[in-house]
């Protein structure tokens, strides 16, 4: 039997998925992702990463702040290609709380 036969879901050596970090506040999870998708130039993960951080209790204000703090890492015209995206989803989702009555940041 090979060694990854062996090994069982009880065995303390084995890390699924989303066990990594577990100890991260959701909301520093979905902050990490936002600046993961920001770095990498991904509007589509710079989109969904702040509409999923929005939906755990992110603030626009958190989010907007990812995007600030990315300046340095991927220079001027991908900060603000950030900015741009993620003040879009933040005011998509400030439309659609104050059309249902739901709190921004709260789902």
């Amino acid at each position: 039997m090979s060694a990854a036969e062996s090994r069982t879901a009880t065995d303390p050596g084995t890390v699924t998925f989303g066990e990594l970090f577990s100890d991260l506040a959701r909301t520093h999870e979905h902050l990490m992702a936002l600046a993961f998708a920001i770095a990498n130039g991904l509007p589509s993960g710079i989109r969904a990463s702040a509409t999923r951080g929005i939906s755990v209790g992110v603030t626009a204000d958190e989010i907007q702040h990812v995007a600030l703090l990315s300046l340095t890492h991927v220079g001027y015209s991908r900060m603000m290609q950030a900015l741009a995206l993620t003040n879009e989803v933040s005011n998509r989702e400030a439309l659609r709380c104050s059309s249902t009555g739901c709190r921004l940041g709260q789902g």
